[in-house]
């Protein structure tokens, strides 16, 4: 299985484009967001309203992880990323998946 991490604007972008279910439908591939991509999706109504639905129906999965301080200022520091990216390569890191961002 192959594991991949969306970040913020890339749901936003699929959301927007109507194209979140074509991507969604690929074979052998388990998406994910992380608990920051979640809360920065979340400030927008309508954007929660449609991530709640795909995490109920069990096509987008929140990880579950959380990483230490350290570890996400290293990354920022490195990268100079938002905070949902930053999680998102975290995550990526961690669990050997592929981040999906703009």
């Amino acid at each position: 299985m192959f594991v991949v991490f969306l970040d913020t604007c890339s749901i936003i972008n699929l959301l927007n484009s109507n194209s979140i279910n074509s991507v969604l439908n690929l074979h052998g591939i388990t998406f994910y967001i992380t608990n920051s991509v979640y809360s920065e999706i979340s400030k927008i109504a309508i954007q929660k309203t449609e991530v709640d639905k795909l995490i109920q129906l069990n096509r987008i999965q929140i990880s579950s992880h959380n990483f230490s301080i350290a570890t996400l200022i290293t990354l920022n520091d490195k990268y100079h990323l938002g905070s949902g990216e930053t999680e998102s390569l975290a995550a990526c890191n961690y669990n050997n998946g592929t981040i999906f961002c703009d």
